[in-house]
């Protein structure tokens, strides 16, 4: 369900964006190195860069310990200590980064953190859409408020709407419950969550199993559709 209920929103959102700024810039800037040299990685004429190195694409600033820069294209490769600090805030941490100037497409790898300032997404490969302002992994990942962990092994997050959407193997784990699915949404600013497939949470209480609900983790706060049932050491409730 989840697959088929978000894919045409994300075909549809670089659409709009392309729609909304046509003539964008793609160069890059170099502001910073402290090494420059010039040389070619097969067959194409690239700047490679050593020490310190600052680049900058309109808003967004780049940084890392060594990069190699396309001449003549708007292709970077970064390493080490990569950081991507963007315009809305958000920061985004990783050990290698290929990013396409022109599509503003950031493929990056291992050890990521990305940051918006009150959520944290971990996870080890993650393909951020700088237009659309969403970040995708699908090899597992981990986003983190400050009450509640989520885990899940494929994630969508934007970062603009506060939003997240998760599949497969799907976790969430409070203080005062644990709630598993394979397919929810998650609103990182009102801390709501709504599932869309068989769910089962639980707590001291009891087990809750359900395929179609929301749940208010701030307000403790459950609705809940679907032939739905409580089940705890006294009673058990369908309705």
């Amino acid at each position: 369900m989840f697959r088929y209920f978000f894919l045409p929103l994300i075909l549809i959102l670089p659409a709009l964006v392309q729609a909304q700024d046509p003539a964008a810039s793609s160069r890059l800037e170099i502001l910073y190195a402290e090494r420059l040299s010039f040389t070619e990685k097969s067959e194409v004429p690239v700047q490679k860069l050593i020490g310190d190195v600052r680049i900058k694409q309109d808003s967004t600033f780049f940084y890392c310990d060594s990069a190699y820069s396309y001449v003549d294209t708007s292709l970077l490769e970064a390493f080490g200590n990569v950081k991507i600090v963007m315009q809305d805030g958000v920061t985004l941490n990783g050990d290698k980064l290929y990013y396409d100037g022109t599509t503003r497409i950031a493929e990056v790898f291992d050890n990521i953190v990305l940051d918006d300032g009150e959520v944290k997404l971990y996870t080890d490969k993650l393909v951020y859409y700088r237009n659309e302002a969403y970040g995708v992994y699908q090899e597992g990942g981990v986003l983190e408020n400050a009450d509640n962990t989520l885990t899940s092994e494929t994630g969508y997050y934007y970062s603009q709407r506060d939003m997240a959407y998760f599949n497969n193997q799907v976790s969430l784990v409070n203080p005062d419950y644990t709630l598993n699915t394979d397919t929810l949404g998650y609103n990182t600013t009102t801390k709501v969550a709504v599932f869309l497939s068989p769910t089962e949470i639980t707590n001291e209480d009891g087990t809750l199993l359900t395929e179609k609900g929301n749940y208010a983790t701030e307000e403790k706060n459950i609705e809940l559709f679907s032939r739905s049932t409580v089940l705890d050491s006294s009673y058990t409730l369908t309705a």
